[in-house]
């Protein structure tokens, strides 16, 4: 069973008082299930769903906002689900993209591979042995987990460090492009970043 990833991009117009526009004037631009498949490897990162990493979420559980456009709202009356959330430009602007997971939550060798970028092993000296070492199978479970804590360790006469990833490493796949739908809608427009964002529903498969 997994989780794929439904919504919209949407962003307020300058002037919203004509007719034509519902939902306090937020229309949908594009369909993340369209461009992305229900594929958005960002989703755990952004809304905290099958956040395999641990980093700390930009905008859990939030639901939906009060206000949005009808297109959107529509998309997401037609499927089953009760775990959406949104974010604005702005939030993803103001995220720290340098942020590294909460290794002391890992617990399994999938989530370690998902939040660790490698693992080096030097010797008591200093110089490096290896760069990449497979910390699982090196070392004991309970020594893995002090690694997760300290980040540098001593075991069996050799010094281990571990070298988590960076959010921004994980903005891969799709990312590039749906960022640049982003920023370009609002640059074209000249809008405010509060007024361009994305609204997400996830759909159990």
């Amino acid at each position: 069973m997994g989780r794929t990833t439904h919504g919209w991009v949407e962003y307020r117009h300058v002037d919203w008082s004509d007719d034509q526009f519902e939902g306090d004037g937020w229309r949908a631009l594009v369909n993340l299930q369209e461009m992305m498949g229900g594929r958005a490897p960002f989703s755990g990162y952004l809304f905290g769903v099958e956040n395999d990493a641990k980093f700390e979420p930009i905008a859990p559980d939030r639901g939906l906002p009060d206000s949005m456009s009808r297109v959107a709202r529509l998309d997401y009356e037609d499927v089953s689900s009760d775990d959406a959330s949104w974010v604005s430009l702005r939030e993803l602007e103001r995220a720290d993209w340098d942020a590294v997971p909460e290794l002391t939550a890992v617990t399994t060798r999938e989530e370690w591979e998902a939040a660790v970028r490698r693992t080096e092993k030097f010797t008591p000296q200093g110089r490096l042995v290896e760069r990449d070492v497979d910390a699982w199978t090196e070392l004991p479970a309970d020594t893995v987990e002090t690694l997760a804590t300290e980040q540098t360790i001593r075991y069996d006469d050799y010094v281990y460090r571990v070298v988590p990833k960076r959010l921004r490493e994980l903005a891969t796949y799709d990312w590039p492009t749906l960022w640049s739908w982003l920023t370009e809608l609002r640059d074209r427009w000249e809008l405010d970043s509060e007024h361009v964002r994305l609204v997400v529903w996830f759909v159990e498969d």
